[in-house]
Parts: C-alpha cells; structure tokens; sequence
C-alpha cells in the first residue's frame, strides 16, 4: 500500500494526517539525539506522532464551544418541529396523511416490509438444513412474537428515532453547556504531544532538553521541529492552499524552545491536583 502523501486534499472534516512517520526519520531522530534508538524508543517516538495526530484531528474540527451549543439548539428545535408536524399531519382530521400516504409513498422506492420478508424466508431456508421447514418457521415465528426479530414499520420507528435523536442532542447540547462534554481548544494538541514526548524521554533515559542557551535550543526542540515538520499542509479541492490548518506555522527555534517549554507548563497545570 502506498504511503499517504504529506499533501491532504480534504476539504472535509476527515483525518488529515495519520502520525506515520516515513522511512528514514529514524535515522534521522537519532542523528538529532546523538544516540542509536533501541527498538522499544522507537516505537515509542511513533506512538508519541500518532497521538499528535489524533489530537490534531480534534482540534481541527473543533468550534467554539458558543458555537457547538447554537447548533445543536437549532437541531432540537428543528427535530421538535418536524416531530410536531408530522404529529399534526397524522391525525384523523387530516386523514392519517402520514401513516397511510406517506406509508405508501416509502414503500414504493423501499419496501422495508417486503425485505423484512425476503430477509425471513432466505434465514427459514438456511434453517432447513438442520431442521424441517415446518420447525424452522415455528421457530422464526417464536423469535418475532418474543421480540427477538422485530418486523419494521417505517413510520414508526422514524417517530421512536427521532424522539431517541432529539432527547440524545438534549442531552448533547446540555453537557456542553455545563462544560460536561469533551472539548478542544487551540493549543491542546501540542500540550498533549509535549508531554507525551517527554514522557517518552524519561521512559527511555534520552539525554535532551530545550535550552535556548544551546546552538540548537536543545536536542529536544529539533527532535520536535523535525516532527513538526512531517504535519502536511491541507489544500482544497482546486489545489489551493486551505484557509485552515493543522500545521504550527513554522517559528525560530528559540521561539519553539519556548512554546515547547509553556506546554509543558499548561499541561502539568491541568493535571488533576494542579488545576487551580
């Protein structure tokens, strides 16, 4: 299979880079770190870029949290309205128009009803080559009058599903309101590979830090850049250089010394016991 190219062109909202890091960086990361990685180190490193990149595709589809909260009240109020509607529509005086035409107007494109029984009579047929044909009836028969195969009905169970979906986008919508819900912000990614990489090093006992009183700020920050620099820049559908990106805009190493140093910071202040 061949590898993904470092040049994503997804204008949607999937995974822009997977953490693969390509042939050769090993040899690379050990040129930085002056060492010969065992195994385990390595795999190690690989498994600090995967995190990155899962984080980095978190933060990349993450919206202001004012936002996240807007949207899911349009939906409830969106999905009330139309349960309220068909409600409505379904009733005597407006000549069940839901159940009756509605019914039969799915049914002419997909007749959930007809596959049920299609479905029922190849499961009867295979049945058969361990048991008559009159027992496997019987027995499928038992099963849908135990509930264990549920014949569908597709206006209600579109009614039972959106009252499920409505309740579920409540419940979405409120945890986010009372900051019970997982949420992204800028930053956080580099904080949770910062760490990672760090933690890594200790693991490992890797002489590198980051001083940006050293020529290289540290065998540590050019370990990190070279990271940094396997994260593709996005471009759109036409080939253009995306509006948004999940690449750190490139800085002087002093400068990444330091951003790699306060996310170090940030992240043990949030620890739990740290948070103040």
């Amino acid at each position: 299979m061949a590898r993904p190219t470092k040049q994503a062109f997804t204008p949607s909202a999937d995974i822009e880079w997977f953490g693969e890091l390509p042939d050769g960086f090993r040899g690379k990361a050990d040129d930085i770190l002056n060492i010969r990685m065992s195994d385990a180190a390595w795999y190690g490193l690989c498994r600090c870029a995967r995190l990155y990149s899962m984080e980095l595709s978190h933060e990349y589809v993450a919206a202001p949290l004012t936002t996240q909260i807007k949207a899911l009240t349009d939906v409830v109020r969106a999905t009330n309205d139309l349960i309220s509607s068909i409600e409505k529509a379904d009733t005597q005086a407006n000549g069940l128009a839901v159940s009756y035409q509605v019914g039969d107007a799915w049914a002419s494109f997909f007749d959930r009803e007809a596959q049920f029984e299609r479905n029922l009579a190849i499961m009867a047929s295979d049945m058969t080559k361990a048991m008559s044909e009159e027992n496997a009836w019987s027995l499928l028969h038992g099963w849908q009058a135990a509930g264990r195969i549920e014949r569908p009905q597709p206006i209600d169970d579109l009614r039972m599903h959106l009252q499920e979906f409505v309740s579920a986008a409540v419940l979405a919508r409120d945890a986010l309101q009372k900051g019970n819900a997982p949420s992204r912000t800028k930053g956080d990614a580099f904080q949770e590979f910062v760490a990672a990489l760090f933690s890594w090093r200790d693991e490992h006992r890797i002489t590198a830090g980051v001083s940006k009183a050293s020529s290289n700020c540290g065998r540590l920050t050019q370990l990190v850049k070279a990271i940094l620099g396997e994260v593709p820049v996005i471009y759109d559908s036409q080939g253009q250089k995306a509006p948004k990106q999940i690449r750190r805009p490139t800085v002087a190493d002093t400068s990444l010394a330091e951003a790699i140093g306060d996310a170090a910071k940030a992240f043990e202040e949030k620890r739990p016991g740290n948070a103040k």
